[in-house]
């Protein structure tokens, strides 16, 4: 994979996951009242138990370099 698809690859991973954090949190807050801080504070096994969704196994879809770029992009802590 070149830098370029690493890059852009990256890029869609972020979107997509923005995409679903805004339309969850919105669930969240509508649903069970929660504020943004008890949405980002919650597990996703967490949310799903509130809500009464059945949790989706990860995507194996996604390049383990994927996953490093954003771990390198938005470390924890």
């Amino acid at each position: 994979m070149t830098g370029g698809a690493k890059q852009d690859a990256a890029s869609q991973a972020r979107q997509c996951f923005s995409d679903n954090a805004l339309a969850l949190a919105g669930l969240a807050g509508r649903n069970l009242g929660w504020r943004p801080d008890d949405f980002w504070q919650a597990t996703p096994v967490e949310l799903c138990a509130m809500l009464g969704l059945t949790p989706r196994k990860p995507d194996s879809n996604i390049a383990a370099d994927t996953i490093n770029s954003l771990l390198k992009e938005f470390p924890d802590g």
